[in-house]
């Protein structure tokens, strides 16, 4: 019996910074919902007579999500109508499993460069005053990146197969 350690909504961290180097002491983001696309744009050659594609191309990688969260200034307005470039990162922490002494399951997305590419007020009649912004992660020449992803888990190698 293996233990299933979920990753809930209370475990989720969303932060901006001006460089990936800044997310340690940056602040996390009071979202109240966060969607992140991964889309690689595979495309399968398909050939005649065969019932498996001939071969698989992946296009562009494109990389967006939303966030929602309750409007209180300007900051994302400005950062969205500036085109100010931030990077930015997902953190999904399980701190309720410890993995050895001080380690969490974790899978951190980080994107070196991010723009937001929509903003819009919500401003229903006796509802919260909420904003949603839309956010592109770009390719990053100087990280050769356009999305990282960093696993932490208990298991030490993907690539050797286990029976249970």
């Amino acid at each position: 019996f293996v233990a299933e350690n979920e990753f809930v909504a209370k475990h989720v961290t969303a932060k901006f910074a001006n460089s990936v180097a800044g997310f340690p002491g940056a602040t996390a983001i009071p979202a109240a919902g966060l969607k992140l696309t991964i889309n690689k744009n595979a495309e399968p050659y398909a050939i005649i007579g065969q019932n498996n594609p001939g071969d698989i191309f992946v296009k562009s990688v494109e990389v967006k999500g939303e966030l929602t969260l309750r409007y209180s200034d300007q900051t994302y307005y400005a950062q969205r109508f500036n085109n100010t470039m931030k990077s930015m990162q997902v953190s999904i922490a399980n701190t309720g499993v410890t993995i050895g002494s001080t380690t969490n399951p974790t899978i951190t997305f980080t994107m070196p460069e991010t723009y937001l590419t929509d903003w819009k007020l919500d401003q229903s009649l006796d509802g919260i005053v909420q904003q949603t912004v839309d956010f592109t992660a770009v390719y990053n020449l100087a990280t050769a990146k356009t999305i990282d992803c960093v696993l932490v888990n208990t298991v030490a190698d993907y690539n050797t197969p286990t029976v249970s």
